[in-house]
């Protein structure tokens, strides 16, 4: 069965509150395993379900983007990011 955005009651981009809902007996919902360290009482109820992929995003200011730290934090990111999320 596919989903879309209006079979959600509540829909939140930020990852705190997101967790708060689901802390708080808002519903049930994806949290990164990491995460339940912080909620205690949030139990995996489909820990074997995992959720499709999301679109990540790794952007800088074009006025700090050719400076030289910069540049070599960003670029480690884009080479190390997309096989990690992968895994």
């Amino acid at each position: 069965m596919a989903l879309s955005r209006s079979d959600f009651a509540v829909r939140t981009d930020d990852q705190i509150v997101y967790g708060r809902l689901v802390a708080e007996g808002a519903g049930i919902g994806f949290v990164a395993r990491y995460a339940l360290a912080q909620w205690p009482g949030v139990v995996a109820v489909l820990p074997d379900l995992r959720p499709g992929s999301l679109p990540c995003w790794l952007a800088v200011h074009r006025e700090i983007r050719a400076n030289p730290l910069v540049r070599t934090v960003y670029d480690f990111l884009a080479r190390e990011l997309p096989p990690a999320l992968a895994a």
